[in-house]
Order: C-alpha cells, then sequence, then structure tokens
C-alpha cells in the first residue's frame, strides 16, 4: 500500500495551477487540487528530490472541441542523464477537469511511479508537445506502508 505523504515544489519559476474537477459528474460543486506546473517545450521543469523515497509523476494536457484526444509525451532525466520517455494517450476526464483560472478543458489524469535512489538529484521534466497541448504535471511524494 503506498500513502501519499507531500507535494515536492519545483525549483524552476514556473507557473501554478489549480485543476477543478468533480467526483461525480451528477455534482455541481468542483473539488480543487493545487500544485500543477506548467511544462512546456520553451520551460522544461526541474525538481530537487532527496532519497530515497517513490515519486509519483501526475500529468494532464489541455484538451479542446477540436483534440479531444491525443498522444502527449515528456522526457525525464536524473542529474542531466537521460531516464525515460514517458508517453500517454489523453482522453476526456470522466470528472469535467478544468483549470480554475482560464477553464481550459483537461484530459484525465495518467501516471506513473519513479524510484528516487539514495542521495539528493535534480529531476528535469522537459516536453516533447506543442505550445497548445501543455502539459500540466505534479509530483506526490509516497511511502510504503
Amino acid at each position: 500500500l503506498r500513502v501519499s505523504k507531500k507535494e515536492p515544489l519545483p525549483i524552476t519559476v514556473n507557473d501554478e495551477y489549480i485543476i477543478k474537477y468533480k467526483e461525480n459528474s451528477k455534482k455541481k460543486k468542483y473539488k480543487k487540487s493545487d500544485n500543477w506546473y506548467l511544462l512546456i517545450q520553451e520551460a522544461p521543469l526541474q525538481y530537487k528530490i532527496s532519497g530515497p523515497k517513490i515519486i509519483r509523476l501526475i500529468t494532464r494536457v489541455n484538451l479542446d472541441e477540436s483534440n479531444t484526444e491525443n498522444d502527449y509525451s515528456f522526457i525525464l532525466r536524473e542529474d542531466g542523464r537521460f531516464v525515460s520517455n514517458y508517453s500517454y494517450e489523453a482522453k476526456s476526464s470522466s470528472s469535467d477537469a478544468i483549470v480554475e483560472n482560464n477553464s481550459n478543458v483537461v484530459s484525465g489524469y495518467n501516471s506513473s511511479f519513479y524510484n528516487v535512489p539514495k542521495g539528493i538529484h535534480y529531476y528535469t521534466f522537459f516536453s516533447n508537445n506543442s505550445v497548445e497541448d501543455a502539459i500540466y504535471l505534479k509530483l506526490e511524494e509516497y511511502e510504503n506502508k
């Protein structure tokens, strides 16, 4: 069983966004999820994380009427070395997810877990997407229970 402990913040200066979503499509009230950061080609995100620990990478992407389902991807580097190219299929959110300040519709979330080794490490995320397909990235620290 994994339990979320906290959300690491990036050391790069990118705008923070709040994603609003409904737990149930029948409900009218939105819940809020903060600490989402915009990942675009011109502005990679970097985090300083001390291990060992498990982090969860959670992503969403902008959707519009003409682009309701699309693929998106980003690259993860650890201490400057290539780790992986993450690719996901963007699907409409079942929870009516939108960005709070601009009401952009975003996809349902995709996530992966990553094991941070012992020591201090720098993780840099690079987008492979166009500006229109901006990625919203959030990290959570987990511990095994």
